[in-house]
């Protein structure tokens, strides 16, 4: 069975000196930060970044079914927008329920239920009306 050693190396005072220096130095910048991001009232505020042109439109998820039983996912599509035009394009070609979630807010942000078209009823003329109670 082994035997584990624990082994210190002897760090020299400058390396340490010159580690804890660094060190201070991030704390105090944090300290800044933290400290200019606040109102008159101590409260933080909240920094708001530029990110035009870098921003990924989120992904929403199409499922076909009901939410709480047979669910089913279909696709992911970016943005909210697109996910419902191809929401209901599926549905228009293929009838039933659909709903749109969202990972994100982790929730449903959209429905569609569609119905199949039935066949129009045969059409009953006179004569085969009359046919049919002389049948009868």
């Amino acid at each position: 069975m082994l035997n584990p050693k624990t082994h210190f190396e002897q760090v020299p005072l400058d390396v340490v000196k010159k580690n804890v220096a660094g060190q201070i130095k991030k704390e105090e910048a944090a300290a800044e930060r933290t400290a200019k991001n606040k109102d008159s009232n101590g409260n933080h505020r909240r920094e708001r970044r530029r990110t035009e042109g870098t921003m990924k439109e989120p992904s929403f998820d199409i499922f076909a079914g009901d939410r709480d039983k047979n669910a089913v996912w279909i696709e992911a599509v970016a943005g909210l927008s697109n996910a419902r035009e191809q929401m209901e394009q599926i549905a228009k070609e293929k009838p039933g329920k659909y709903f749109l979630f969202s990972s994100v807010g982790r929730s449903i942000v959209g429905r569609i239920e569609t119905f199949r078209k039935l066949a129009s009823p045969p059409t009953v003329t006179a004569a085969a009306w009359s046919s049919t109670e002389a049948v009868g």
